[in-house]
């Protein structure tokens, strides 16, 4: 009579909301919970998952009930009669890779054995990152680590979206993964959380780009990716002063990828990375798309240089990750640099890439 579903809200997440969906259409929301198993218990009310290493147990509208706790991500398959649960040990981990600027060689940054590299300071020297064997309601653990090596800072709960170009602030989405997420900006120092007003609009947690003020009151420029109540999704920006509404740059009927949009150093154009198809180009008007110079369909836009005249790409999920720079006048290709693992056994991805402005620091993450 009824289905319990995990819906994702961000793409390529397994954290979840779990929803039970009856057959006339009816959907009740249970919590938020993950995906790497959602089981039925026996008395067919009360739902049964797994975060991380922990198991829990919740019926809708109550608390939920931590049941197990182990070293080790937990996959739940199945459950008999008596409460007994089949579970698979997940021993996949996600690892950060990280260079600093003026230095030889690559150092390991991970922390919690699922570290995501999501924002990275203009000069290369600190990285935001998410663990994601730290996990609340509010998102997992959003980190600060100097790319030197010295341990982390953790500054809340949440998913990352950007880091100030300053590196003072880090833009953040809150309940990310219920069904009212709220936008953050949290402070990589003394201070409290802002939350910033977007009204109809849902911000998803998937990577932006925070462009600079114009002056040390103006906290600049967020370019995030938003959805509506219809269900429409699109690049917004959202200047952080004052009482301005989020400003859609790409149409709604424009499908984006959930990765690979960069932001001319200017601000005056985007490269978008859609669902299908090479990226392409739009003004930050809106006006738009356009194709670019020198680019194939493999290609995942990182970010502009400094100057703007020349764009970073890779092509997802290849070992070794090759970096190409795009001269956007000529569309002139050449590779730039190349990033693998010293050990690469068992590693099937490498993804997540930041470079820093002038492209002496970089930091990835490998899986």
């Amino acid at each position: 009579r009824r289905i319990l579903i995990a819906d994702n809200p961000a793409r390529g997440d397994n954290i979840a909301s779990l929803k039970i969906v009856d057959r006339n259409g009816e959907v009740e929301t249970v919590g938020p919970g993950g995906s790497w198993g959602i089981l039925w218990a026996p008395d067919g009310e009360t739902v049964w998952f797994s975060n991380g290493g922990r198991m829990f147990s919740q019926r809708p509208g109550e608390e939920r009930r931590r049941i197990l706790e182990t070293p080790t991500a937990l996959r739940l398959l199945d459950i008999d009669e008596s409460g007994r649960v089949l579970a698979a040990i997940a021993v996949s981990r996600r690892e950060m890779i990280g260079r600093a600027p003026g230095a030889t060689a690559d150092v390991d940054l991970t922390w919690l054995n699922w570290s995501t590299p999501r924002a990275f300071s203009n000069d290369g020297r600190q990285v935001a990152f998410e663990e994601g064997n730290d996990v609340t309601e509010d998102g997992y653990g959003i980190y600060l680590r100097d790319t030197s090596g010295e341990a982390p800072l953790r500054l809340a709960h949440g998913v990352t979206v950007a880091l100030s170009p300053d590196a003072r602030w880090v833009a953040a989405v809150q309940g990310a993964f219920g069904d009212d997420p709220r936008l953050v900006l949290v402070p990589t120092g003394p201070g409290e959380p802002i939350t910033i007003e977007t009204g109809e609009l849902l911000p998803l947690s998937e990577v932006g780009i925070w462009l600079p003020g114009d002056g040390p009151d103006d906290r600049g420029t967020l370019v995030f990716v938003g959805r509506d109540r219809s269900g429409s999704t699109a690049l917004y920006a959202l200047p952080l002063t004052g009482d301005a509404a989020p400003r859609a740059i790409t149409p709604p009927d424009f499908a984006l990828s959930p990765l690979g949009h960069a932001v001319s150093p200017d601000g005056k154009r985007v490269i978008v990375n859609p669902a299908t198809g090479p990226a392409v180009e739009f003004d930050f008007d809106g006006t738009g798309p356009r194709p670019v110079a020198g680019i194939v369909p493999e290609d995942v836009p990182l970010r502009f240089d400094q100057t703007g005249r020349y764009l970073f790409t890779t092509v997802a999920s290849v070992i070794p990750a090759r970096i190409m720079r795009i001269e956007l006048a000529t569309g002139e290709r050449s590779i730039w640099r190349e990033l693998a693992p010293i050990d690469p056994s068992g590693v099937v991805a490498i993804d997540r890439i930041r470079i820093s402005a002038d492209g002496t620091a970089h930091v990835y993450s490998i899986r």
